[in-house]
Formats: structure tokens, sequence, C-alpha cells
């Protein structure tokens, strides 16, 4: 089961490290101050798959990080891959896959 008001701390948390009020987010999110308010209140009746998608598109977080705290930048650090060109993208990716080889449970 998920906590609500949890979620909406790491929101109001996310919010305030931007430097954003309720109305920057809501105007970045396509939504009203008030869903953004009853959000960082844990209503978890605004809680819906649209208006979580886009804020973790808005805040370049994971929608898992919103509801669970886990994977917090893992959208931002795809985003940044996505970026880079097709041979770069293949190196990060290359580096990547050879350092998480040396992590993986025997």
């Amino acid at each position: 089961m998920w906590d609500s008001q949890a979620a909406g701390g790491r929101i109001r948390r996310e919010r305030e490290s931007r430097g954003w009020n309720l109305e920057e987010l809501a105007r970045r999110c396509g939504v009203s101050e008030d869903v953004c308010r009853r959000l960082e209140a844990g209503d978890d009746g605004v809680f819906t798959p649209e208006v979580l998608l886009r804020l973790s598109a808005q805040l370049e977080v994971t929608t898992d990080y919103l509801l669970s705290g886990k994977y917090r930048r893992l959208l931002s650090v795809a985003n940044q891959l996505a970026s880079l060109d097709e041979n770069r993208r293949d190196k990060v990716l290359s580096l990547l896959h050879t350092a998480l080889s040396f992590y993986r449970e025997p």
C-alpha cells in the first residue's frame, strides 16, 4: 500500500527545490492550483495517472519516485542519455553495462 502523504511531501520538496510556487507547478502541469495543493496535502483522490505523468515530466523524476520514493533520478538520466548522439550513447551504455556487471549478485 502506498502513502499519499509521503507522496505529497515528495512533490512539495521537488517543487520547492526548483523555486516554484504552487501556481507555477500548476501552470507547467496544466492543472489547477487547487489540484496541486491537494496533491501536496496527500489527497489520494487527485493522484490520477494523467496527473502523475504530467508531474513526473515537469519535475524530471519518475512516477515510481513520486509514489514510492524509489528511482528519483532515473528519468533525468534517461533523458540525458537520449539527448546524446548515437555513437556517444552507445559508448555510455557500454560503460554502464560494464560497471553494472561488477555489481550483479552471483
